[in-house]
């Protein structure tokens, strides 16, 4: 799961790169942004209900 994670947060922290070099206007660059970040959770939101947690502890 971890590397899932890392290799997501990869992917994305390029993406947002690209962005900022890509795209001068500020407005539209957050927008574009938002964007990645919002569809990169919507990917974790789906590995996480398909394959769980590997455990849960609380203490």
């Amino acid at each position: 799961m971890d590397k899932f994670y890392n290799e997501t947060y990869r992917k994305l922290e390029a993406a947002i790169q690209e962005q900022e070099i890509e795209i001068d206007c500020l407005l539209l660059r957050s927008e574009t942004i938002i964007h990645l970040i919002v569809n990169c959770l919507s990917e974790v939101k789906e590995y996480v209900q398909k394959r769980g947690f590997k455990n849960i502890c609380c203490n």
